[in-house]
């Protein structure tokens, strides 16, 4: 218990399953939104790529697990069935952990995290990314709902990503109309001034991503844009 986590998993056969859609971004929201508060996880940093995802949390209670066995199974079983399959979502191999101790190694890995779609040359920042990405400011703001349960709220126009979920009845009946999305400071950081934090991490999150940009013009790459993705 307290630990705090990169975690990483891939699709099946590395496809493309997770590329950004409304239905995408909805179904993995909702389901680590909802995840998250079942089994006390504090979520620091998400990104999701179109293969893959990494996310930096805190396991509170021990309950690895459980946090993965939920995630994992909603967003396979939503997906599978918004793409009118019956296979395995997951690669065989299960997602990997790295734990993280120091400050120093934190900040890598988050800094990792929301750059990695610059790093595979996909966009030239993560706030051009069409996905899911959380950012630094994100550490600091106000939890936000997602909504994307079994039966929703009147007010709410159903999109096209919650008749998804509406359609599965292998999904449990307690799904509940929302969950609320919210990234907190890790404890290795949470005892220093929060505007200074922040700022440090935007600092060094444009700082790397330059960086890249520089390295991939002298290479004469040129990065897809978000709407090649």
């Amino acid at each position: 218990p307290g630990q705090t986590y990169l975690i990483t998993r891939r699709c099946a056969q590395r496809m493309l399953m997770l590329t950004p859609s409304h239905v995408v971004n909805a179904v993995f929201q909702y389901a680590l939104a909802l995840s998250a508060e079942r089994h006390g996880f504090l979520i620091h940093a998400v990104q999701v790529n179109s293969n893959h995802y990494h996310l930096i949390a805190t396991d509170v209670r021990g309950t690895r697990p459980a946090f993965l066995h939920d995630l994992h199974q909603l967003v396979a079983r939503a997906l599978n069935r918004h793409y009118k399959r019956g296979e395995n979502f997951w690669a065989a191999k299960r997602a990997s952990f790295v734990s993280i101790h120091d400050r120093e190694t934190l900040i890598a890995n988050l800094l990792y995290v929301w750059n990695n779609v610059v790093k595979d040359g996909l966009v030239k920042t993560a706030e051009a990314w069409p996905g899911i990405s959380s950012l630094p400011e994100d550490l600091v703001n106000r939890p936000r709902s997602v909504f994307f349960g079994g039966r929703l709220p009147r007010f709410l126009k159903m999109s096209a990503a919650q008749r998804v979920l509406n359609k599965l009845p292998d999904l449990p009946s307690s799904l509940p109309d929302s969950a609320k999305l919210s990234y907190s400071l890790p404890e290795l950081l949470a005892e220093e001034d929060q505007e200074a934090v922040v700022s440090e991490l935007r600092q060094r999150l444009n700082s790397q991503a330059e960086s890249i940009q520089d390295k991939r013009l002298a290479a004469r790459k040129t990065f897809k844009g978000p709407q090649a993705v």
